[in-house]
């Protein structure tokens, strides 16, 4: 009998890995040497809402990502799989990079309600973009970690800007760039002009 109850909950627990959710905590990082302002996201598809700059250190410490945003869920064509295009402009190169990654919906952590999937796009230098997932921690000792995809995103010239010679444009900027940020060191994507 314990082992029917089991079962059924196993079924229950994947199930609700598979449905589609109603809602997506949407969060934003970067790595520490790449800071960037994030121009335009889009999910499944639709715009969604997304902090202007990114300038976490989500290669080296935990959590990777902050600007939490919960949002409605845009339903999928295909509604196994989750699709983020995205949109941004490395502050200290200046160069502005588009990407777009799929992956499938059951990979996507979900959050303590059972209908909010955790979405996290993270950048780093050259155009790199992680679509991360990384579930609640369980402790302070357990901070789990997980990438759907990564991509080196494509150069999007027309887009560039120098946010370092503008920074009022941007509520936080000046702030930031008081801070030291270390060097690009064996960076995963190849360099673009």
């Amino acid at each position: 009998m314990r082992w029917l109850a089991g079962a059924a909950l196993t079924i229950g627990l994947a199930a609700c890995q598979d449905a589609e959710p109603a809602y997506v905590l949407l969060t934003y990082g970067s790595y520490a040497a790449s800071p960037v302002v994030v121009k335009d996201v889009t999910m499944n598809g639709a715009p969604v809402a997304h902090g202007a700059i990114a300038a976490t250190e989500a290669d080296l410490t935990t959590p990777r990502t902050t600007d939490y945003h919960t949002l409605g869920y845009p339903p999928a064509t295909d509604r196994t799989q989750v699709t983020l295009s995205a949109t941004w402009v490395e502050v200290f190169t200046h160069k502005a990079w588009t990407a777009t990654v799929t992956g499938p919906l059951s990979a996507f952590a979900r959050g303590s309600a059972t209908d909010t999937i955790l979405v996290g796009p993270v950048f780093g230098p050259n155009g790199l973009m992680v679509l991360t997932s990384d579930p609640l921690p369980t402790s302070a000792t357990d901070i789990p970690q997980v990438d759907i995809a990564r991509v080196c995103g494509t150069r999007t010239a027309e887009a560039d800007f120098d946010y370092t010679a503008h920074p009022g444009q941007l509520p936080g900027l000046p702030e930031m760039l008081q801070f030291s940020f270390p060097p690009v060191t064996a960076p995963e994507c190849p360099a673009q002009d």
